[in-house]
Formats: structure tokens, C-alpha cells, sequence
């Protein structure tokens, strides 16, 4: 049986105890939509919502003068000042310059922004937002990233410093380090980046049991800016191979393929280009150079591709989208799909090349399970249909949520805070490694679909080598470091003796980060003499004679060499210390401009209320002469100063205003309110103070004769009810003493003059009293214990006199305390049998503890 994702998120993580308050937070930031989400003691896991409670927001930033905006605001300024808007650069992530492709690219995609050359950026350009400012694409994303760390740190009440990042599994090294460059300008620890496709099978396996024997799916996650097939394989690792003695689920990535032309984004721009070249050939106007209109086609794209997910037919509608022109186009899901036929055959290619690559079959592969917005796209799904048939289609998760749930719970999983099911999560390298030799020869480092962590060792023969050799590195194809080996020809004169010298190098990656990592290297020879035992017998255990170009079996000697590894594009310390200042400058402005804005809009606020108490006649009979004189002033005149010089004023002066105002409104305010209340609350008062009253003077300790009830017991209610009856009186001599004191000198002060009696007080006041009185109510119901029934007497006329008696002695009236909603006070109308008061005194002990 399936349980949902919130029933397991309940199971697992509402009882997850933290040995330290350590909040987690997980960003999936797209290309075009950026989510976000918090687990953490308290809260089991929740999507971050925006301020307008919203569960994604789009990964906008835009400068509007002083002002920075966020998500669908930052987004909509691209329809009015579309140069202000940045947008999808998650597209740049890769780029080395501007003279980059992708950046020629983007610039045509957003032919409003501007961008610049910017040598301390390890992307190499930064965004144009001012004539002063600039920011680079780290900033940016940092920017994006720290928005919604604000948002979450809001939710969970405390400073969050742990995140677990989403990345596509195409990002190569510099991509990966782009995102990880942009937690660390923020001081933020990244725990991992988890693969998308790792993540949405993570979410979907934990609502599942799986047997040892593996389950393949493929995870289809179609985002705005690439589609991904991810191959993975679930099963369940036997009990004791993870060392606690039960099962735990294994997922594992054994292969993926990409493409950045079928995007959700390309899919869009079909339609602007439909829509743009629709409007040119009814009224001949060219939109290609008219910025805002484009924004606002781009806009409106969006909204058409959405609806045509769900309807056959959608209408484009903009208002004035140039010199005044409506526009308005009806688009059929058939004309949107004919716009991009040459793309469908690209949605099953990807499944095709990832089962090759993970030698998986058709007829073995357990599911598809599609994520993502642009997985929704009907000829998409159309096309994955019949290549694999339907029933082998899973919509099982959410589309849009999935991934980021899924990285949050990973993140749980990889600290001592919280109590997770467990999981093991393994990573695969989609971007092989490279060495390039000194005879320019490519050497794989690190092969494709290598698990993160996992070591692979490459062998060099030494002529391949210079004398002090440095190896460029390349990830996918694109250079990324070099590694220089310091002390090869030392190393060499040490193994003089041995013939076929060959330099063994060991390589991993990150296990939580997929980066690149030279773990070791030695040079590795074989000595005619030598045993195939020790240290060399580790060496014959890593290589094989039948492989070409790895070490020999008989290699028995290991020398070690130093080495370093420098990356090549790399943030330096310098700069992380300036972009993380100045962001921080920006955080600070703007914090300060919504501190002046809140505060500008509290005394707008204030005003308006002191303009229409300063007319009502009622209300001013409790303001003091210089209090009505002062309100009615600032009410007048501090309305101008507000819109003239308010927008410039210092925000210190506008909270002083705001203070000064505010205490006069409270003290009339709180007049009013208190002369409102205080007739009820007296009125409860003295009726509590007449009950105690009352009772007090009926106050009784009904006799118990020493024949028929234990003389020690008698002695220990006869105390309780003296100590209770004391507590009253007390308390309602208090009261009356205070009444008597201070009622006349409230009654005849003056409305405008501060009260003598506060109904706060009466209410406690009557509260302690009232419940003095149940207390003592209660002790009246107290009664000693009867003393051991003697053996019946043989004459029933004997025992028939002694028991009329009794009910007599028991029966007789006293005189007490009544009243129809109120308890009786005497102790004998509550004294009905023998047993009812036997079992009440089992509970004296109660009251003898308290006294």
C-alpha cells in the first residue's frame, strides 16, 4: 500500500528529534522557477511560501532605482523597463567571457539587458543594472539564493547556515562551482548538490518499499531551461551490509543524457515568434528592436503555453502592445505543436541514448516518471506515450515539487540533527574527466558514470612526461585546472633500478558535491627481486597486464610524488570578500529603505486616525487640554510634512513623530476604554465581595461526634476549613479596604485625568477572590473518616435504636451559606450516607499537602 509523501513526512519527520538546532534549507534554483524547502525541528518539512504565499517563484532579479525586486515582481518590471529584468541566468552558468557563445545566445534572448566584461568573476561577465552598478552572475543567483533564505529564516524563526542545492546532471565543474561560489558570498555551508534526477527518485521512493532485487526508472525532468533522462536503479541493500542490521533503500545513477534545444524556454519563444511575426503581417510593424513589447509577448507566451497544456485552443490578449495597437491571436494546440515539430523526435532521443548507456532495456525499465513544468506539454507526453507505452508513464510525483522535497530530505539524512528513514544516495559523473599528456594524448581521469566518491586510477608511462610535467584538466571537454607534479625526476632517481617506471595517479570526486578530487600519486615500477607481497601487492591487486596502458602485475614499488592541483577559473579569496561585502551593503540599503517605507506608512496611518479622533467630540472629553491642542495640530500639519518632506526625512525623525503622536492617541485611547469597562468590571467585583461576605458569616464546623468519627482525622478537616476560611477573610478584607480607599477618588476625578482604579486590576482582584470562595467551597465538602464498624448488636431493637439515632445526629439542620448557582456551605447538607463520606475523605490527603 502507497502512502502519500505527507503521511511519510509525518511518520519520519515530525517524530525527528535534533541533537542540535541545525534548520536545513533546499533550493531548487531553475532556470525560470526557483523553489524552496525547510526542515527543522518543529517543522517536519514545508515549502517555503513567498510573501504573497506563493509556492515557487520565478527566478527574477531587478533593480528599479534603489529598489531590488524579487520573483513575479522582479519579473512583470520586464513589461515596463525591461533593461532592469534579469532573468534565466541559470543559462549563463557555463560561459567563459563575453565573447562566449551562450552569452550571445542569452544577449539575443534578452536583447534589453546589458552585459559586461568582469575579470574577478569566474564566469567572466556581470550584469549592467545602473550607470554605477554592476553585478556578476554569482551575485545574482547569490541574490535569488538569499531571498528566499530571508523567507525561510522568517518561517523557522532562527538563522539558517546548512543548504542543500539541485543542480541538472549535465553541470560540469565550473557550473557546480558557480552555485557553490554563490552560498559561500552568503556564508552559507552547501551541504550537497544532489543531481534533479536523484532527488524526484529520492521523493518517490520514500512512500515505497523496494526487494534487493533493483527497480529501473527513468526520470524524466523537463525544465524551462533543459530535459534530462535520468537512468536510476532502487532496490534495498541486504540486512547487514550497511552494518544496522536492516534494509535500507539504495538509490543509484547509472546513466543520463541532456538537451538544451527542447526547453521549456524554446517552447516559448515558438510561440513569441509566432505571436511577433502575427502582429508584423496585420499591421506591418517590426517588434524585433521594441524591447517592452517583446517582454510583454514573452509574457503572455507563457500564459498561452500553460492554458494549450490543458485546452485545444487558447486567446494571446495585450493591450497597446505597440503605438497603441491591441493584439489579439487565438492559437490552437495544433498550430502550437506544428511550431515545434522538429522537436518531439528530441523527447524520446533522450530516453533511447540514457538506456544504452545504462545497458538497461526497454522491457525491463520498471517506469518513467515525468517532473517538471514542461513534462506537462501534451506532444510531449504524446511521444514518450507511444515509445514506451502508457502504462509505463508515471505522474506519480509532483511535477513541481518533487525535486526540491526530495533534496531537503537528503540533506536531513546527512546530519546528526534529525532521525530520517535511511537512505543511500549515489551520484554519477555525467561529464567524464580528462588528462591532457605532454605528446597532447587525452587521458580519461574519471570516466562517465564513475559514483561520486568512487576511485579510479589511471597509469602514465613516464615518456609520456616531461621532466617537471604539468596536466591540463578538462571536465566534458572544457578545461577546468592542472595539476603539476613536483617532484617526478627525485622520484625517478629513487627507482633507478626498476625497468618499466609508470606514474600511477588515483582520482575521486566529491561524495555529496560530484567535484573533481586527485586523491593520490606515486611512481609505480616492478623489481626483478622483489616479492608480490606488502605494498606491491596492492598495486598487482589494482592492475592487470592484459590492460594496455596500466601498471604490470610484477610492479612492486611505490614511490610517492607531490603534486598540486590548481583550478583554473576560481573565485579568489579577494574577490569572494568584495562581492560578499557589497552584497551585504545591498541587503543593508534595503532593509533601511523598507524600515523608512514601513515607518512612512505607520504615521500615514497614525495621522489619518488622529484626523478623526481629533473631530469627535466624545473622544476629545477624554484628552487632557494640551493632548486635544497637540492632536488636533500634528493631524493638520504633519500631513503635509509627510508628503513633502517625509519620502527624504531620516527614518529616526519619522519614528519620533510617529512616538510622539502615538502616546497622545494611547492616553486618550486608554481613557476611554478603561470608562468603558470599568462599570462592568466593579459591578463583578462587588458581587464577588457580597458572596464572600455572606459566606464568611455563616461560616460553620459542623460537630462530629468522637463515638463515630476518628478523632485525628476530625482534628485534620476541622484545620483545613479554619486555613481556608482565614485565606478568605483575609483577601476580602483587602478588597474592601482597597474599595473603599480609591472608588470615591475615581468617581469623582475628571474624564481627561488618568484613572485611579484600573480594570485590570479589579479583574484579578476578583478573579483571587472568587476563587478563595471555590476553595473554600470545596473544603466544606471535606469530611473526617467514620471510625470501624463494631459487631452488629444481637437485638435487633438495639440496632434499630442506634441507627435512628445516627440518622437523626446526621439529619439535623445547620444553619449555612445559599444560593441557587452556588454550592452549600453546610457541612451536613452535604453528608448524605456513610459511604459518601468515607470515599471523600480518601482524597484529604490532597488538601493536607497543599496546606
Amino acid at each position: 500500500m502507497r502512502f502519500s509523501w505527507l503521511l511519510f513526512a509525518i511518520g519520519f519527520l515530525s517524530f525527528a528529534w535534533p541533537v542540535v538546532s541545525a534548520p536545513i534549507l533546499a533550493i531548487d534554483y531553475g532556470t525560470e522557477w526557483t523553489k524552496a524547502a525547510l526542515i527543522k525541528a518543529g517543522i517536519p518539512l514545508e515549502l517555503v511560501l513567498t510573501r504573497d504565499t506563493r509556492r515557487k517563484e520565478q527566478s527574477a532579479v531587478a533593480f528599479k532605482g534603489d529598489e531590488r525586486l524579487f520573483g513575479v515582481d522582479a519579473a512583470n518590471l520586464a513589461t515596463r523597463l525591461p533593461s532592469h529584468s534579469i532573468r534565466n541566468v541559470k543559462e549563463l552558468l557555463d560561459v567563459s567571457g563575453l565573447n562566449s557563445k551562450l552569452v550571445q545566445k542569452y544577449l539575443g534572448n534578452n536583447p534589453a539587458l546589458q552585459l559586461q566584461e568582469n575579470e574577478e568573476s569566474v564566469s567572466g561577465v556581470s550584469f549592467v543594472v545602473s550607470d554605477s552598478d554592476s553585478y556578476t552572475l554569482e551575485e545574482i543567483i547569490a541574490m535569488t539564493m538569499e531571498h528566499y533564505i530571508n523567507l525561510a529564516e522568517e518561517m523557522a524563526q532562527e538563522p539558517i547556515n546548512d543548504l542543500v542545492l539541485t543542480v541538472p546532471p549535465h553541470f560540469n565543474e565550473l557550473q557546480r562551482f558557480v552555485l557553490l561560489d554563490a552560498a559561500r558570498l552568503l556564508n552559507k555551508d552547501v551541504l550537497a548538490l544532489i543531481d534533479d534526477g536523484l532527488s524526484v527518485a529520492l521523493e518517490y521512493s520514500l512512500s515505497r518499499s523496494f526487494s534487493e532485487e533493483p527497480a529501473h526508472h527513468i526520470i524524466y525532468d523537463a525544465g524551462s531551461g533543459s530535459i534530462s533522462a535520468t537512468l536510476v536503479a532502487i532496490d534495498a541493500v541486504p540486512k547487514g551490509t550497511s552494518g544496522k542490521g536492516k534494509n535500507i533503500t539504495r538509490i543509484r545513477s547509472l546513466a543520463s543524457s541532456t538537451t538544451l534545444d527542447l526547453t521549456g524556454n524554446e517552447l516559448n519563444r515558438r510561440i513569441v515568434n509566432f505571436m511577433k511575426d502575427a502582429f508584423q503581417q496585420k499591421h506591418n510593424i517590426d517588434l524585433s528592436h521594441n524591447n517592452r513589447a517583446l517582454a510583454r509577448l514573452e509574457k503572455e507566451a507563457l500564459r498561452v503555453k500553460h492554458v494549450l497544456s490543458a485546452n485545444s485552443e487558447a486567446y494571446a490578449s495585450i493591450e497597446e502592445l505597440a503605438e497603441g495597437i491591441d493584439f489579439r491571436l487565438k492559437i490552437t494546440r495544433s498550430v502550437f505543436e506544428s511550431l515545434c515539430q522538429d522537436l518531439a523526435t528530441s523527447a524520446v532521443l533522450l530516453i533511447k541514448e540514457t538506456l544504452l548507456k545504462g545497458n538497461v532495456s526497454l522491457e525491463t525499465l520498471d517506469s518513467v516518471i515525468l517532473h517538471g513544468g514542461t513534462s506537462r506539454v501534451p506532444f510531449i507526453q504524446a511521444a514518450i506515450d507511444d515509445y514506451v507505452k502508457s502504462d509505463k508513464v508515471s505522474k506519480k510525483v509532483n511535477a513541481d515539487e518533487a525535486s526540491v522535497k526530495g533534496a531537503a530530505f537528503y540533506g536531513a539524512s546527512l546530519t546528526s540533527s534529525f532521525r530520517v528513514k535511511p537512505v543511500i544516495v549515489q551520484g554519477a559523473v555525467y561529464n567524464f574527466y580528462s588528462l591532457t599528456l605532454t605528446n597532447m594524448h587525452p587521458l580519461v581521469a574519471l570516466p562517465e558514470s564513475t559514483l561520486f566518491g568512487s576511485s579510479h586510477i589511471v597509469a602514465i608511462n613516464t615518456t609520456d612526461l616531461g621532466a617537471h610535467p604539468s596536466l591540463p584538466v578538462s571536465n566534458g571537454g572544457t578545461l577546468i585546472g592542472e595539476i603539476s607534479i613536483n617532484n617526478l625526476t627525485e622520484a625517478l632517481k629513487q627507482a633507478d633500478s626498476c625497468s618499466e617506471k609508470q606514474v600511477l595517479f588515483e582520482f575521486s570526486s566529491d561524495p555529496l558535491k560530484g567535484t573533481f578530487i586527485p586523491v593520490r600519486s606515486y611512481v609505480a615500477c616492478e623489481q626483478k627481486s622483489a616479492s608480490a607481497s606488502g605494498i606491491g601487492g596492492k598495486v598487482k591487486s589494482l592492475f592487470s597486464n592484459n590492460q594496455p596502458g596500466k601498471l604490470n602485475e610484477e610492479a612492486l614499488e611505490l614511490q610517492s610524488l607531490d603534486f598540486t592541483y590548481r583550478r583554473y577559473r576560481k573565485l579568489s579569496e579577494d574577490s569572494l570578500q568584495l562581492f560578499s561585502d557589497r552584497l551585504a551593503l545591498r541587503s543593508l540599503k534595503d532593509k533601511s529603505k523598507a524600515l523608512h517605507e514601513s515607518a512612512l506608512n505607520e504615521y500615514e496611518s497614525l495621522l489619518y486616525r488622529a484626523q478623526s479622533l481629533s473631530d469627535d467630540d466624545e473622544v476629545l472629553t477624554y484628552a487632557n487640554p494640551e493632548e486635544s491642542k497637540t492632536l488636533k495640530q500634528i493631524a493638520v500639519e504633519d500631513i503635509d510634512w509627510l508628503l513633502q518632506d517625509g519620502p527624504t526625512a531620516e527614518t529616526n525623525i519619522i519614528v519620533a513623530k510617529q512616538k510622539k503622536l502615538a502616546d497622545i492617541i494611547y492616553s486618550i485611547s486608554y481613557r476611554q476604554d478603561e470608562s468603558h469597562k470599568f462599570n462592568f468590571s466593579l459591578e463583578s467585583l462587588n458581587s464577588t465581595v457580597e458572596k464572600a461576605e455572606s459566606l464568611l458569616s455563616s461560616f460553620d464546623v459542623p460537630p462530629y461526634p468522637l463515638t463515630e468519627y476518628d478523632e485525628k482525622d476530625v482534628k485534620r478537616v476541622t484545620s483545613i476549613r479554619n486555613a481556608s476560611y482565614k485565606k478568605l477573610s483575609e483577601e476580602y478584607d483587602n478588597v474592601t479596604a482597597w474599595l473603599n480607599d480609591n472608588l470615591e477618588k475615581h468617581v469623582s476625578r475628571a474624564k481627561y485625568e488618568d484613572p485611579v482604579m484600573i480594570t485590570s486590576e479589579m479583574d484579578s482582584k476578583t478573579k483571587k477572590l472568587q476563587n478563595l470562595l471555590y476553595e473554600y467551597l470545596r473544603r466544606s465538602l471535606q469530611h473526617p473518616k467514620l471510625k470501624p464498624k463494631t459487631k452488629a448488636p444481637s437485638s435487633s431493637s438495639e440496632a434499630t435504636s442506634t441507627s435512628e439515632k445516627a440518622d437523626q445526629e446526621t439529619a439535623k439542620p445547620s444553619e449555612g451559606f445559599t444560593e441557587s448557582h452556588s454550592e452549600p456551605t453546610s457541612t451536613a447538607a452535604f453528608e448524605s450516607t456513610a459511604g459518601t463520606s468515607t470515599s471523600t475523605a480518601d482524597n484529604d490527603n490532597d488538601f493536607e499537602d497543599e496546606l
